[in-house]
C-alpha cells in the first residue's frame, strides 16, 4: 500500500495524512494537500467575498435547528474547555465585557425579557432544583440574606437601599447588643432572649434608609421591646 502521494497542485509528494478524505475519490482521499486545499480556499473566499457571505446567510436561515443541535452538542463534549476559555477571556477584558453586556441588555430589554419567561415556564422544576441547591452553599446563604434585607427595603420604599449581607453587621457590632450591652450568640434558637437580630436603627417603616450605618446588633429580647418606634438609641455613624 502507498504511504505518500503527490499533490496536484504543488506536485509535491507527501505522507497520506496530509490529505483531506474524500469518499468519492478511488483512494478516498482528495486530490490537493491540505495545506494548498486552505490556500485556494483563502483565494476564492477573498474573490468572491459576497457570494459566500450570502451562501453562509441562506444556509443559517434554512437549517436553524441543526445548526442550534449541532452547537448543543458541541457544548456538551468539551463543556469544561468552552468554560475555562470563557471564563479566562471574561476575567482579562472584564471592564469591556461589562459595557458590552450592559449595552445589549440595553438594546434587546424586551427579546430578554421574553426569552427569561419561555425559559422559567419550560423550566421551573430544574430552576428550583438549583436554586434549593445553590441557597444550600455559604455563598448562596449571603445572597439570599443580602437579597431579602433589600426586598423588603425596596417593599418600604427606603431611600436609600444598599445590598449587604446583614451578617456582617452582626460580625461588626461583634456580636453584642447595642442597647443592653449583652453578648448574643447564633447558636441560640431565634425565640431565645439572646439571639442576634440586625436592626434598623432609624425602622424602614419610619423613613430610615436600609445601609450599614442605619443597622445594628440588638437581642431578641431589646429588638421586641424596640419594635418599629425608633426610640431607645441614637444614630451611629460609621466611616
Amino acid at each position: 500500500m502507498d504511504t505518500k502521494k503527490r499533490c496536484t497542485k504543488c506536485n509535491e509528494w507527501k505522507t497520506l495524512d496530509a490529505f483531506h478524505k474524500n469518499k468519492t475519490m478511488q483512494d478516498g482521499l482528495s486530490r490537493c494537500c491540505r495545506k494548498c486545499k486552505s490556500k485556494s480556499d483563502a483565494q476564492y473566499r477573498k474573490k468572491h467575498k459576497n457570494r459566500v457571505l450570502a451562501a453562509k446567510a441562506e444556509y443559517r436561515r434554512t437549517h436553524k435547528k441543526e445548526i442550534k443541535e449541532g452547537k448543543r452538542i458541541h457544548f456538551l463534549k468539551n463543556r469544561e474547555k468552552i468554560l475555562a476559555k470563557n471564563t479566562l477571556y471574561y476575567n482579562t477584558n472584564k471592564e469591556e465585557e461589562k459595557v458590552k453586556r450592559k449595552e445589549y441588555r440595553r438594546k434587546h430589554k424586551k427579546e430578554i425579557a421574553e426569552h427569561d419567561k419561555k425559559y422559567q415556564a419550560e423550566h421551573r422544576e430544574q430552576i428550583a432544583i438549583r436554586k434549593k441547591e445553590y441557597y444550600a452553599t455559604d455563598r448562596g446563604k449571603v445572597k439570599k440574606r443580602a437579597t431579602e434585607g433589600k426586598r423588603r427595603a425596596l417593599k418600604f420604599n427606603a431611600p436609600i437601599v444598599e445590598v449587604f449581607d446583614p451578617k456582617d453587621v452582626l460580625v461588626r457590632d461583634d456580636y453584642r447588643c447595642q442597647l443592653c450591652g449583652r453578648k448574643t450568640r447564633l447558636d441560640y434558637k431565634p425565640n431565645h432572649p439572646l439571639f442576634p437580630n440586625a436592626d434598623h436603627i432609624v425602622p424602614l417603616s419610619l423613613g430610615g434608609n436600609h445601609t450599614m450605618k442605619n443597622m445594628q446588633c440588638l437581642c431578641r429580647a431589646c429588638n421586641s421591646v424596640k419594635h418599629n418606634t425608633g426610640k431607645g438609641d441614637q444614630l451611629r455613624m460609621f466611616e
